[in-house]
């Protein structure tokens, strides 16, 4: 959840979600996780720390089309991945990074993208429960990293050294900053 207002040092808020807009992409892609309320709700749709184009319900963030699209071509790409012989959850097919990631891929046909980063990966929801857990998925769809159960954390820890347990050792932490549409 946000707490605070630190999770930017620099944002550009052109124009944040309402309640209505909010509620209006739930009935579409059913229950929202909280913390992405949260974040849609301070922050809205835009480029966060240099490299996350997050989509909001909010006009012009497109959120529903977005997520329909995304999410259709990470199961796209899985698809082609199995059609090739590849084990699903297997090292060519969502292979689990870490522990928090383990399951995921029986389960992909319940993830919902709600975003991805400029370099292709997707950034996923899990509901589990009256939870969601948040993933980082490379552009491949070979291995899928467990990104935490609050989006804000999540890139939070993008602008530090744990960016390397989500997006991979080939990456430093992330700059503090969000670029509104």
């Amino acid at each position: 959840m946000l707490h605070d207002d630190d999770l930017f040092a620099m944002a550009r808020i052109t124009c944040a979600a309402s309640d209505a807009e909010l509620d209006a992409a739930e009935a579409i892609l059913s229950v929202l996780p909280q913390s992405y309320r949260a974040f849609a709700k301070r922050y809205g749709g835009g480029v966060a720390c240099g490299l996350v184009v997050l989509c909001s319900p909010a006009p012009g963030g497109d959120l529903i089309a977005r997520a329909q699209v995304l999410t259709a071509r990470l199961r796209l790409r899985i698809s082609y991945s199995l059609e090739d012989g590849a084990e699903l959850g297997g090292v060519d097919c969502l292979e689990p990074y870490d522990d928090g990631s383990r399951g995921v891929a029986a389960r992909y046909r319940e993830l919902v993208v709600f975003a991805n980063s400029i370099n292709g990966e997707f950034f996923a929801w899990l509901p589990v429960g009256d939870t969601f857990i948040f993933y980082a998925i490379d552009r491949a769809c070979l291995s899928v990293r467990f990104g935490g159960y609050d989006l804000c954390a999540m890139i939070r820890a993008l602008q530090t050294e744990q960016v390397k347990d989500i997006l991979g050792s080939g990456y430093t932490p992330l700059p503090s900053t969000f670029e509104g549409f």
